[in-house]
């Protein structure tokens, strides 16, 4: 991806050796759906019988209907008449879901359960987590997504991977292009940023910034 982004610089000649860049970072959004602890639950309880299907374990029970009406419940939680029912509604889904994993644990064989044992412990992450938890996961097809705030009006909180974008402060052309797992602060993507930025303009013969401008929140 670097040399085809170096490709793309190559075309214009400018860029090559354009002596001050602009840096700032932005969020790389995910394609999922708001995620909320009980809807989490809810997908944990329906893969796992979809995975019990699959490979012929006999469930006690599936849960199916009882997690459906569960999730309806907890909707609108914060609501003063619902607050109560939304809340045990969401502890009842994780209990269901914890009691369908270790079903599947015991009752699966060996051989196969070492192809599920990464996916069991993001589901089991996934019912133990809380609010304060380091490293939460937000979505089980996507388990590397973080939650960050921008500062946005319209949007308080963005889900998705951090991204940092290098462009030339005269030709406006992007010299790097870094994606950064979690929700590190803009001032340590700062260094990886320059140096990939500086990887790229070398490879088509280009020289090395010597100023870099940034917003406020690359302030330690």
């Amino acid at each position: 991806m670097e040399f085809l982004l170096g490709q793309s610089v190559s075309l214009h000649p400018k860029a090559k050796r354009e002596d001050e860049v602009q840096i700032d970072t932005t969020v790389g959004e995910k394609n999922i759906t708001f995620p909320t602890d009980a809807k989490l639950a809810k997908k944990v309880i329906d893969n796992c019988c979809k995975i019990a299907q699959e490979e012929g374990v006999v469930q006690r029970q599936s849960y199916k209907r009882v997690s459906k009406q569960l999730l309806r419940t907890a909707y609108f939680g914060h609501h003063p008449k619902r607050q109560k029912d939304a809340r045990m509604a969401r502890k009842k889904l994780r209990t269901i879901g914890k009691r369908v994993l270790r079903e599947l644990e015991r009752k699966l064989p060996v051989i196969v359960l070492k192809d599920y044992e990464e996916v069991f412990k993001i589901y089991l992450k996934v019912l133990t987590q809380e609010r304060n938890t380091k490293d939460k996961i937000y979505s089980l097809h996507e388990p590397q997504v973080a939650c960050i705030a921008k500062g946005k009006s319209g949007k308080n909180y963005e889900f998705g991977t951090k991204v940092a974008v290098v462009r030339g402060r005269k030709t406006g052309i992007i010299s790097s292009v870094k994606r950064f797992s979690g929700n590190p602060h803009d001032s340590k993507t700062l260094e990886e940023s320059l140096a990939q930025s500086e990887r790229v303009r070398k490879s088509i013969g280009g020289t090395r910034p010597t100023k870099a401008a940034t917003d406020r929140g690359f302030r330690e």
